[in-house]
């Protein structure tokens, strides 16, 4: 399995690309056996450090989901990945995370705490239902840093500035 394994990986970069099916979240993805698939990078872990201890995830140094460099990866705990995560700035914030501006989100969860619900709030701001519904839910992880106290007046998904009902 390790010849196979290698012979899918560029290493002309300080990155080693795995040059194998990329899965849909950008990560490699190898076929160990006909009923074994997995990331990657954790099979490079393996082969170059041994096991993955339970509950552990394979984490990347430099941010590239398709390294497989070993050099490059550490173990870590579900804590450990997302801190790492924060702290290189690649949290989702704001616009990133579904394409609102702040100021759209501001007035859902104005129109929410007047009582307003999913629907109405979603005719009166130009979006879909479950589009208000995903920035609610989303309200203390994605879009805790958004001021709503300050919003006399809304944005809709277009950009078109009124007030609201």
């Amino acid at each position: 399995m390790p010849e196979r394994f290698w012979q899918k990986v560029d290493k002309s970069g300080d990155c080693w690309l795995w040059t194998g099916y990329i899965n849909p979240s950008g990560y490699g993805q190898f076929q160990e056996t006909s009923t074994l698939s997995e990331r990657a990078h954790r099979t490079s872990w393996k082969l170059a450090n041994g096991p993955i201890p339970p509950g552990m995830f394979v984490c990347h140094h430099c941010d590239n989901p398709p390294c497989v460099n070993p050099a490059h990866l550490f173990i870590g705990t579900g804590n450990d990945n997302m801190a790492d995560k924060v702290a290189k700035g690649r949290q989702a914030r704001g616009e990133s995370v579904g394409g609102c501006s702040d100021a759209v989100v501001a007035a859902v969860f104005r129109l929410a705490s007047e009582g307003l619900g999913n629907r109405r709030i979603a005719k009166a701001l130009g979006m879909s239902k479950n589009g208000v519904a995903g920035i609610r839910t989303k309200r203390r992880r994605a879009w805790q840093f958004v001021d709503v106290s300050s919003t006399a007046q809304g944005t809709d998904a277009r950009g078109e500035t009124h007030e609201h009902p």
